[in-house]
């Protein structure tokens, strides 16, 4: 996955939000997941390891999309999968908050 496919994913999924066929606040509930996926992973923002407190300085405020800007390329996918896994979950609701 290269950034150009990365962003038109974010589109994607933003314009879902938009529309109203998935529920921005559900979405935004995935962030702590993503935030403590990548702090597992600090491969993925090109560090060997990063301490809780300069994650948390750096990128405690990054929403599960906004990660797609601070990853390198070479993991884009790697993590595009982890999202989409998230996306997957039988938890995932539309507006409603009926099962989609």
């Amino acid at each position: 996955m290269n950034r150009e496919q990365a962003e038109q994913y974010t589109t994607f999924i933003n314009s879902l939000c938009e529309a109203g066929d998935l529920n921005w606040d559900w979405l935004d509930s995935l962030s702590s997941d993503a935030r403590d996926h990548v702090r597992q992973n600090p491969k993925y923002i090109g560090r060997e390891q990063i301490s809780e407190d300069e994650f948390e300085n750096d990128y405690g405020g990054h929403s599960i999309l906004g990660f797609f800007d601070e990853i390198g390329e070479e993991h884009l996918f790697d993590y595009y999968y982890f999202v989409s896994n998230s996306l997957a979950d039988p938890l995932f609701k539309n507006k409603d908050d009926q099962l989609f």
